[in-house]
């Protein structure tokens, strides 16, 4: 398949995508089966936020890594890399996935791989998703966490123009 052809958002995917770019709503959700582009569509939420609000930082959250591994991040790489986007799995020398974008106005975003999953034994107060300031996030599967991710993901997003959160899951 061409990537031109990868990149043409289906129904769903068009209309959360006008959602998302209006800025009108913070929050923006999608419920749909196996099939319809949730995954493919966080691809394509980070890159229209990165052509909309170069060096604006985001995130992408899953239940867990190995199913962001699995699933979003071959998506990621799929549409992003022959766009320029680059994969790195450390920052400083800690392990840290995320993507770089290519640059835009003199600016690159970075893309954040999170997942929402507290070891055993690992204080309640403990949040994966604490540390960085982001202008948007994205939580893929979202029928398999709690609310509590939800608060955290606002938690988070504090930058922007506005900050927006995305929310895709399976109806359960």
């Amino acid at each position: 398949m061409d990537l031109l052809a990868q990149w043409k958002p289906n129904a769903a995917q068009t209309k959360f995508l006008a959602l998302w770019w209006s800025k009108k709503f913070p929050i923006v959700s999608m419920v749909g089966g196996w099939g319809v582009g949730k995954t493919r569509l966080v691809a394509m939420l980070c890159h229209a936020s990165h052509h909309d609000d170069p060096g604006i930082n985001g995130c992408y959250v899953t239940d867990s890594m190995g199913r962001g591994a699995r699933t979003v991040a071959r998506e990621l790489a799929e549409l992003l890399e022959p766009l320029g986007w680059q994969y790195r799995n450390s920052y400083k020398g800690q392990p840290s996935p995320h993507w770089i974008s290519p640059e835009r106005h003199g600016k690159r975003t970075i893309v954040w791989a999170l997942s929402w999953k507290r070891p055993a034994g690992t204080a309640l107060a403990a949040n994966s998703l604490e540390g960085p300031d982001l202008g948007f996030a994205i939580l893929d599967e979202a029928q398999l966490v709690n609310s509590e991710v939800g608060t955290a993901m606002a938690g988070r997003v504090r930058s922007g123009n506005p900050g927006r959160i995305a929310l895709l899951g399976k109806p359960t």
